[in-house]
């Protein structure tokens, strides 16, 4: 259920690219770059610069295996996997964790669109 709620928290967004930071790009397909980018720079604000660096880092990692093909919840599962690791969290933290990330995410978005 806690990895549902991930993939739909994140589900809303897609795998377009067109700026230099994962956490925009993946706001991209749902929005404009207008409210992603204020998006982003809220969300770095709410949850602090070292987990938006680690949210940035699975971003990135998430695109890139959607580019290369994987499917939104294969990718962010691989995405999610690689932050445990890197972070020393059990798959478990680490998805709550980017629950978190991805619910903050999308409130900042809801509040820079007005």
């Amino acid at each position: 259920m806690r990895r549902l709620s991930f993939i739909f928290c994140i589900a809303c967004f897609g795998a377009q690219t067109a700026s230099a930071d994962p956490v925009t790009d993946v706001c991209l397909s749902y929005d404009a770059a207008e409210v992603c980018e204020c998006a982003s720079e809220a969300l770095k604000k709410e949850i602090g610069y070292k987990h938006f660096v680690q949210y940035s880092v699975a971003s990135k990692t998430a695109l890139e295996h959607q580019e290369a093909g994987d499917a939104l919840a294969v990718a962010w599962d691989k995405a999610t996997k690689r932050h445990a690791i890197a972070a020393g969290l059990s798959d478990t933290e680490a998805l709550n964790q980017m629950n978190k990330f991805g619910a903050a995410h999308r409130d900042a978005i809801k509040k820079c669109k007005g």
